[in-house]
Order: structure tokens, then C-alpha cells, then sequence
């Protein structure tokens, strides 16, 4: 009989440990409904972040980033923001317009690369409203503030009745220039070389013995241009 004594003792014991537990607990600040419940079921991490491709642009240049191929696997949970409001080489004052939108603007004041970084970050809470989880994607891109270039070629010298091209096709950058003007500042002969020209080459022939000189101006559509 004295062994099955103990072991209602031991049980009894052991039922007054765990009310114990919970009186502490209690103590402490009980347990709340959302604190029982079952924890959520994470999210498979999906994040696409794409934060728009490199580019090359005159100093002075207004920049847009293009984040909005971006995309997260819940939608409205996900929340898009650019790491740094600032970038940019020395004696920059590049600022981000918005660093929470997907297409913020600035403006590469100085020459060199403005590097950004676009994240995507996905926080799972509890019933609580406690942070559970937290995943992350990320995407960097640079945008190269350039100083605009004219390049008009080298100085040819032909034979009379040989067409002549002058091309500009070494004036950077190429994919911000918007118009190429040339104009005759100099003749010394009587040849048919016209007087302007417009686009990145310009052809004539040299009928009649004749020293001619171009200025090339290239512009990006800024109002800003360089003349050589």
C-alpha cells in the first residue's frame, strides 16, 4: 500500500508544479489569446527586385530610377524602399526624391557613378502584432554622370573629287545625344561644301581645290551642348 501512496503523492506534487509555473507566468502578465494561438504559416520567399537597368547621363542630368518590374510574393505586405536617400562621388548632393517610391528622381550634379540599391522587405507578425519573421531581396543599379563630348574626327586630307564624311560618332554619350549640327566656319576655295549640316555625319565632295572647317555642336535635349 506505501508504494501506491507515494506515487499519488508524486503526482500531486507534480499538478502543484505546474499551477506554480502558471501563477508565475500570471505574475508576470498573463498569457493573452494571441499569445496561444497558433503561429502563422511563413510565406515562401518570391521577392523579384529589379531596380532598373545601369544608364549614362550628361552632368546636370534629372535621373529617374525604374524599380516597377519589382514585385513581392504578398502583395500589400511587402514594403519597397531605396537604402541610402543619398549617392554619389565626391561633391555630390544627389538626393532621392522619394526613397519609398519605386521611381524616384535626382540630379547627378558632378561627374562619376551614383550607385543605388533597391530592397524589398517582407515582415510576418504574429496575432500579437510581434514581428515573427522578416525576409529581404535586393537590387543594385549605377547611374555614370558623364560631361557632354563633341568629337567632329580627325583633320583629312583627300584627293579633289573624293567624297568627304566627317563623323561624329565618338561624341559621348552617344544614347543621351539628341541632335548633331554641323557648321562651316571656314573656307579658303570655291567647292560646293555646304554650309550646315545636320545627324551624326556629314558628306560632301571637294570639286574644286578647298580648305573647309566644321564646327560640330551636339546637344541632349537639356539645352545643354558642346562644340568642337
Amino acid at each position: 500500500m506505501k508504494p501506491i501512496g507515494l506515487q499519488r503523492l508524486e503526482g500531486a506534487w507534480r499538478r502543484r508544479l505546474v499551477l506554480i509555473g502558471i501563477g508565475v507566468a500570471a505574475g508576470a502578465g498573463a498569457l493573452s489569446a494571441c499569445q496561444l494561438a497558433e503561429p502563422p504559416a511563413l510565406p515562401a520567399c518570391n521577392f523579384f527586385v529589379d531596380a532598373g537597368p545601369d544608364q549614362t547621363v550628361i552632368v546636370g542630368s534629372l535621373v529617374q530610377l525604374d524599380g516597377a518590374w519589382s514585385s513581392g510574393n504578398a502583395p500589400g505586405q511587402a514594403e519597397f524602399f531605396w537604402e541610402d536617400s543619398q549617392a554619389g562621388p565626391s561633391g555630390s548632393t544627389a538626393v532621392l526624391s522619394d526613397v519609398t517610391a519605386l521611381d524616384p528622381t535626382f540630379v547627378a550634379n558632378v561627374e562619376g557613378p551614383y550607385p543605388w540599391v533597391l530592397v524589398v522587405q517582407e515582415t510576418v507578425d504574429d496575432a500579437c502584432g510581434d514581428k515573427l519573421s522578416e525576409q529581404k531581396a535586393m537590387d543594385g543599379v549605377t547611374i555614370t554622370a558623364v560631361a557632354l563630348l563633341a568629337d567632329a574626327g580627325p583633320d583629312q586630307t583627300v584627293d579633289l573629287g573624293t567624297q568627304v564624311t566627317l563623323d561624329a560618332s565618338n561624341s559621348a554619350p552617344s544614347a543621351a545625344i539628341q541632335s548633331y549640327a554641323w557648321t562651316r566656319v571656314s573656307q579658303t576655295g570655291q567647292s560646293s561644301a555646304p554650309a550646315s549640316g545636320s545627324g551624326p555625319t556629314l558628306s560632301f565632295t571637294l570639286d574644286d581645290p578647298d580648305q573647309v572647317e566644321y564646327r560640330l555642336t551636339v546637344d541632349d535635349g537639356t539645352n545643354q551642348d558642346d562644340t568642337t
